[in-house]
């Protein structure tokens, strides 16, 4: 016969996996966000209405509408992706430097950078 402990401590390992898949996937998801975000705007920026992004859930994200435009505005938006995910990490990393709690842990998650 199974204990009544054993089966609420696996019942409460499980929650714990799965909450903790749920912050990283929230959190893959946001970075993935952000990151085109910061390519998207950047085109638009320089005046490329004609670029579309396909998001992807899985990481294959594209951004179409990009093969005309000249090569120094290439550098400058394919830069443009990281820089917001860059300012996202450094912010949370102060935020946690600073309030130095553990509920606060999951957003480490948001500082992927591509």
């Amino acid at each position: 016969m199974v204990k009544k402990e054993s089966v609420h401590q696996q019942s409460s390992f499980i929650k714990s996996i799965l909450i903790l898949a749920g912050a990283f996937t929230f959190a893959f998801l946001l970075g993935e966000l952000v990151h085109d975000s910061g390519h998207y705007f950047s085109h638009i920026l320089y005046g490329n209405t004609l670029v579309k992004v396909h998001f992807d859930p899985f990481g294959g994200t594209h951004i179409m509408g990009t093969e005309e435009l000249p090569a120094n505005i290439l550098g400058v938006t394919s830069l443009a992706g990281p820089t917001p995910n860059l300012i996202l990490a450094v912010t949370i990393f102060l935020i946690l430097w600073r309030w130095n709690r553990p509920i606060l842990l999951p957003f480490l998650l948001l500082d992927r950078l591509h």
